[in-house]
């Protein structure tokens, strides 16, 4: 499983609540945070079979639209995984 962050601005109560409703987000108490001010994390859980360019893209592209702004974010070592999503932010 790959965890990858969508980084948004902050968000309204509905704001938060639509992101909250898309595909393979990860409901933790832990999943949204706010490292910086006016920033938001919230995490998303992809199955191997499922992290491809064009669901990230779709993720990005849906939490923009609820948000007005979104880039994603990935912490771990894998390269793979890293590309995928720096490929997805580069649009």
């Amino acid at each position: 499983m790959a965890i990858i962050e969508v980084v948004t601005p902050a968000l309204t109560d509905d704001q938060q609540g639509a992101i909250h409703q898309l595909p393979n987000h990860v409901a933790a108490a832990a999943s949204n945070r706010m490292p910086r001010a006016g920033e938001i994390h919230t995490a998303f859980e992809f199955p191997p079979d499922e992290l491809t360019i064009e669901s990230l893209r779709a993720l990005s592209a849906e939490a923009s639209r609820i948000a007005g702004a979104a880039r994603l974010d990935y912490r771990d070592d894998d390269q793979a995984v890293r590309q995928l999503v720096d490929e997805a932010n580069a649009g």
